[in-house]
């Protein structure tokens, strides 16, 4: 990893200037969060952790912050926070060793998410990689279809993380109005198009000369169709599994938006979201019934049977 490259030596790491940084940020942040707290010290404490955002070091701190599992959630999540501030904001002043380093580091925060941490921290890893993503996947970042892929293959707490990225990614590519995404055009919706459907259904020609995105040739309606049958035949309402049935639903019912017919029929999305009203649980219910309410709102899904 080049620590350097944000202007701070690897040996200087956990040096004085660096200690008394981060203890600086976790006082300000205790201020904040107790209830005994005076206005004024809040005040005080609250410009401090802004002032923190324009600091050159800010994301050396904060992948520091949010690195340090023995530290609090509270200041983790801060760190994570000063990681999207210069993501959002200081990334056209990166130079290339630095935008390495920001991937690399996103790539490294999310693979060391676990189930015992706070659902904010998690969520917060995945704002960041949707980050870093709007800025640099498909640019010089062709693998992180990859990631997600190898993040998927390891357990429903990293399940639900991809979904988390995966839903807001079509949401900011096609939904709101995103800053980041709308300065990507055409290219970024491309990428999206590309990775959640089959290579069978892909149109090719829309990314023709540029580098291939995806990781295989199912694509992620096919993986989270799969998903949501072998949920429902084990029995969604189990364990940890409503979670990630719950997300993947909100996946479905988003790209529902943008998706051609043929790619739904393909990898039996809708076959799928009917399993789910097997489910006892009233949100994943309500989830399910917007995702086919979805489909039929969309004049993209006129080859659908029932659809005329």
């Amino acid at each position: 990893m080049n620590w350097g490259a944000f202007g701070i030596d690897a040996s200087e790491k956990s040096d004085n200037g660096s200690n008394a940084t981060r203890s600086n940020i976790t006082h300000a942040l205790q201020i904040i969060h107790d209830s005994r707290s005076d206005n004024d010290s809040r005040q005080r404490a609250s410009a401090f952790l802004e002032s923190q955002k324009q600091s050159k070091e800010a994301a050396q701190h904060g992948y520091n912050l949010a690195t340090e599992k023995t530290a609090p959630p509270v200041v983790r999540h801060f760190g994570l926070s000063l990681l999207e501030d210069a993501v959002r904001h200081h990334w056209s002043s990166f130079n290339d060793a630095q935008v390495l380093d920001m991937r690399n580091w996103t790539v490294s925060l999310s693979h060391s998410i676990s189930e015992d941490e706070p659902l904010y921290l998690r969520n917060k890893v995945a704002q960041l990689l949707l980050e870093v993503a709007k800025k640099d996947w498909a640019i010089s970042w062709y693998d992180m279809d990859s990631l997600l892929l190898a993040l998927w293959n390891q357990n429903s707490t990293y399940k639900e993380l991809v979904l988390t990225v995966l839903e807001n990614l079509s949401e900011d590519v096609f939904t709101r109005d995103d800053p980041a995404a709308g300065l990507r055009g055409q290219d970024l919706n491309n990428a999206v198009v590309e990775i959640f459907t089959p290579a069978s259904a892909f149109a090719g020609g829309q990314n023709k000369g540029r580098h291939h995105l995806r990781a295989d040739e199912d694509g992620w309606l096919a993986r989270i169709s799969h998903l949501l049958a072998n949920a429902f035949r084990t029995g969604s309402d189990k364990s940890n599994t409503k979670g990630c049935v719950y997300k993947a639903l909100a996946t479905l019912r988003s790209a529902f938006t943008w998706v051609m017919g043929p790619a739904i029929i393909t990898t039996k999305c809708l076959e799928s979201i009917l399993a789910c009203f097997q489910s006892s649980d009233t949100d994943v219910l309500v989830v399910g019934k917007s995702g086919l309410l979805q489909t039929r709102s969309t004049n993209r899904l006129t080859c659908l049977p029932g659809s005329h």
